[in-house]
């Protein structure tokens, strides 16, 4: 039986991808016109080839996504505010904190360093 160890995480900036932005810059216009897609709480209403997700909680203004560089790995899992999200779409930010685990061969990011990677803090019992 596999539990999981959660391992620190060290900081890295990290420039975004331009099909990442893209996105984003269609994510953006979908919040600011209120699309249904983009405002109700969902974890994969917003989606393209290489990304999904949606917003974190109904009310709330966080946005959670799933950015995958190949298939099945490496990925990001990320989390933007809707100014965040517009900031890139404006091109205003090309880079990002991301939380990366210390094995230099895991490509997974993450945008909070808590967060527990499927791959690297797998330990078994």
């Amino acid at each position: 039986m596999s539990i999981f160890r959660h391992e620190p995480k060290r900081l890295e900036t990290m420039a975004l991808p331009p099909e990442l932005v893209e996105f984003l810059r269609e994510v953006s216009g979908r919040i600011e016109r209120g699309e249904p897609e983009a405002m109700i709480e969902s974890d994969d209403l917003l989606q393209c080839d290489h990304t999904y997700g949606g917003r974190i909680e109904a009310d709330g203004d966080e946005w959670g996504f799933t950015y995958f560089l190949g298939r099945p790995k490496p990925k990001w899992e990320l989390v933007f505010t809707s100014a965040q999200i517009k900031e890139i779409a404006a091109g205003a930010v090309r880079e990002i904190p991301l939380s990366t685990c210390n094995d230099p061969a895991c490509g997974n990011r993450f945008s909070w360093r808590e967060y527990t990677c499927a791959d690297c803090d797998r330990g078994s019992q």
